[in-house]
């Protein structure tokens, strides 16, 4: 009897317990599943809340912010490749004029400045004359076994105003056949030597250089500052050559007088 008591009392216990725990269960599960909805409730209605416009202004912020920095990046490659094609042509052109003018001096007996208004008028710094004597031929082509040839070079200053370049200058030779008397006929048309040049008196820096200094009557000096704005930004590329006469005290073929540059006037 005891012991039909004592398993009824132990199998109502366990009801108890089983009961107990399916309805903790439900409770904890219960409070799961409010929080869970709660969550994807919130998140619902974010979604369908969109941006503010505070967000909006800052987002729009930044990217311009990026898109500047990208477009600044972008304008100072193409500056920076500019001045470099700049630079690189003029130093091009520079030297290929150098070239030539070796080619006039170094053959050539005598060099001197022009003059304005006669032999005894003012000197003319913008105007060389250059002359070869009569020769069997060399390696300039300037003079034939019969007549010797006038070289003249002429600066068309650049124009500067208040530290600005406003054009820039070029250099112009002629040529002039020489005969046995001393008298040169007519010159040829002008020919363009170099192009771009920025020397003039009113410049400032490299620029403010001499483009043709005689030296002596047997040497002279070019000093070229060539180029152009890129932007606004004057980039050049320069140089300075002195060249020296090989003929310069070499006899008259025909046993006269020396003829020197001031035949070329």
């Amino acid at each position: 009897m005891d012991n039909g008591m004592n398993g009824i009392e132990q199998s109502g216990q366990v009801s108890y317990a089983r009961r107990n725990r399916q309805s903790q269960g439900a409770v904890s599960g219960g409070f799961a599943g409010a929080i869970s909805s709660w969550w994807h409730k919130r998140r619902s209605a974010e979604g369908q809340r969109g941006v503010s416009l505070t967000e909006l202004m800052v987002a729009l912020g930044i990217f311009l912010l990026f898109s500047s920095v990208f477009t600044a990046s972008v304008m100072q490659y193409l500056r920076s490749t500019s001045s470099t094609a700049v630079r690189a042509q003029s130093a091009s052109n520079v030297m290929m004029a150098t070239q030539r003018m070796e080619r006039f001096i170094s053959y050539s007996n005598s060099i001197g400045y022009a003059t304005t208004g006669g032999s005894s008028g003012t000197t003319d710094k913008n105007t060389v004359l250059i002359y070869s004597a009569p020769s069997s031929g060399n390696d300039s082509g300037v003079a034939s076994a019969s007549v010797g040839q006038c070289i003249m070079l002429y600066y068309k200053p650049a124009t500067w105003s208040s530290g600005n370049l406003q054009d820039t200058g070029t250099l112009y030779y002629q040529t002039a056949d020489v005969d046995s008397t001393g008298a040169h006929g007519t010159y040829s048309a002008k020919h363009a030597l170099l192009n771009s040049i920025t020397n003039a008196p009113t410049a400032s820096g490299l620029s403010k250089a001499d483009l043709l200094t005689v030296k002596s009557t047997d040497t002279l000096q070019f000093s070229p500052v060539v180029g152009q704005y890129s932007g606004s930004k004057l980039v050049t590329s320069n140089t300075q050559v002195t060249f020296s006469s090989r003929n310069s005290s070499a006899a008259d073929p025909s046993g006269g007088a020396a003829i020197t540059y001031e035949a070329c006037r």
